[in-house]
């Protein structure tokens, strides 16, 4: 028969190792987690960006504005553009490869579903580096542009 020491000591034992083996499940599952996080974000931007650049890839930021911007909507079709206005979204942000870039831009006719021939567009354009994009705001472009900072994507 074993002592009541001998018997403690076992339990302690038993409960010192499943302790040790939660907390290593826990670990790898903390690790596991953030490295999905990583992957995941990596992806999502390679994602956008591929996007962004299906719909045309600009040498200038201001060129990237005009060729957003000449597309007609509503049957009408765009007659002039111009006050092409790009800059940072943000007058602190010291990144160069986003910007917000505004228009006038004037159809040749009133668009079906609206009253006036004279839209003032904005939207975020970033810099890869074959050029600039248009990226919509629902692709979140500042996260975007960070993810690209952390690897290294953006062109400068």
């Amino acid at each position: 028969m074993e002592t009541e020491d001998q018997v403690l000591k076992k339990m302690e034992t038993i409960f010192r190792r499943q302790r040790l083996s939660r907390l290593t499940k826990v670990g790898a599952i903390t690790a596991a987690l953030i490295i999905l996080y990583f992957i995941g974000i990596y992806f999502y931007a390679s994602a956008r960006i591929a996007q962004a650049m299906e719909w045309g890839v600009f040498p200038t930021v201001e060129d990237a504005a005009i060729g957003v911007y000449s597309q007609g909507f509503g049957g009408a079709q765009v007659e002039n553009i111009y006050h092409v206005d790009c800059g940072p979204n943000d007058p602190d942000d010291w990144r160069p490869y986003i910007r917000f870039c505004t228009a006038t831009v004037v159809m040749d006719r009133v668009p079906k579903g609206y009253d006036r021939t004279t839209f003032l567009p904005g939207g975020f354009f970033v810099q890869l580096q074959d050029g600039w994009v248009w990226m919509p705001e629902g692709a979140f472009p500042g996260f975007v542009v960070r993810v690209m900072e952390m690897y290294h994507m953006e062109g400068l």
